[in-house]
């Protein structure tokens, strides 16, 4: 747990620096944001190969890859790959060619995986928050943070998701830099094929944008949890039916308290600030509705929770920034209490979750 506790102290600690001065000194926000995020990255490095819930499973396909695969065409015909771990050929080609042409080092697949995940979520915060420490400090007590170190195909295809975000969303981007965006985005979905659902990001900004109001939204919202109590159990019975998450999509266990502290803020930024949104800040809202709408979801099927991280960028910034720009005392109460709220859920969750506690470092780095 104790690392977990230096994560937080740590940003708390640079957001307070950030408001302070010492003599002459100025504490620079950009320097405290690299601070803290070196922090929670080197962490996901630094981890021992027992530490996440994939770790040791993505190790093992590198020893039968570097042992048994001859040449990149038998990669995608061999049968263990494509039946047996099942991993998409955008990832399996990632691995062929990291441990066959950069390193073989286990160690050092875990920092290039780490930081393809993480930076470019990191920049996302950084370029679209107005409150960057906190939402730094939401996306660890969030859970987000733990998923870095437990899904490792799915978050580099989030950072690949958020890399590809940043370029198409420039409105400077010249025809060229939409070309690599959208390379970013199909790189993505070659890793994990989840990450094709992140492309309703684009067609909302190219055909809802004006449409799909914040009410349409909430009614939107609506009618999904209406219809899921519905059919919940036909639904149920079709996805138990997909040959790869069979396992897993057996019922819901995403708390939830959790979608109900979503549900509470995402009806209050609707009814008391949608009068004070900016363009940029319907597309947060609507990142925010798609990341609650993945997390009611997984009140049934425990599996699509994952699905709402590549919209986390609406929970982490668009929840700070919609909620604190009126600047009330109701508005910072609310928010007061969602931290709160996810702040004990999260060290609740970290009591439990034997893939994180205890933390070990890999000692092969020293």
């Amino acid at each position: 747990m104790a690392i977990y506790c230096i994560n937080l102290t740590v940003i708390l600690l640079c957001f307070a620096l950030t408001h302070s001065q010492c003599g002459n000194i100025v504490f620079n926000k950009k320097r405290m944001y690299i601070i803290c995020v070196g922090v929670l990255v080197l962490w996901v490095m630094l981890r021992d190969y027992s530490i996440g819930a994939d770790t040791i499973s993505y190790l093992r396909l590198k020893k039968y890859i570097v042992d048994d695969i001859d040449d990149l065409k038998n990669l995608f015909t061999d049968w263990k790959i494509n039946d047996y771990w099942k991993y998409e050929k955008g990832f399996s080609a990632f691995c062929y060619f990291f441990f066959r042409y950069i390193s073989d080092s286990d160690s050092m697949f875990i920092i290039v995986t780490a930081l393809i995940g993480l930076l470019p979520v990191f920049i996302l915060i950084y370029n679209k928050s107005e409150h960057i420490f906190l939402s730094l400090f939401m996306f660890v007590v969030m859970g987000m943070y733990s998923y870095s170190f437990n899904v490792i195909r799915q978050f580099m295809a989030i950072g690949l998701t958020s890399t590809s975000y940043m370029i198409l969303k420039n409105n400077e981007s010249r025809a060229s830099k939409k070309i690599i965006g959208t390379a970013f985005f199909l790189a993505a979905v070659s890793i994990h094929t989840s990450a094709v659902l992140f492309a309703l990001v684009f067609v909302y900004d190219i055909f809802f944008s004006k449409w799909l109001t914040p009410r349409r939204m909430l009614i939107m919202y609506g009618a999904e949890i209406a219809i899921l109590i519905l059919v919940d159990g036909i639904v149920m019975r079709l996805v138990g039916k997909l040959n790869k998450y069979a396992d897993f999509i057996v019922s819901g266990n995403k708390s939830i308290y959790t979608v109900i502290i979503l549900n509470c803020v995402f009806v209050y930024i609707i009814v008391a600030a949608s009068n004070r949104l900016f363009n940029d800040d319907n597309e947060l809202l609507f990142l925010l509705f798609l990341y609650l709408s993945f997390n009611t979801l997984g009140l049934f099927f425990s599996l699509i929770v994952r699905v709402g991280l590549y919209f986390l960028v609406g929970a982490v910034v668009g929840i700070p920034n919609l909620m604190l720009r009126e600047n009330s005392k109701i508005s910072g109460l609310v928010m007061t209490i969602v931290i709160m709220f996810f702040l004990i859920q999260y060290t609740k969750s970290l009591i439990g979750d034997a893939y994180l506690v205890p933390y070990s470092i890999n000692l092969e780095f020293f």
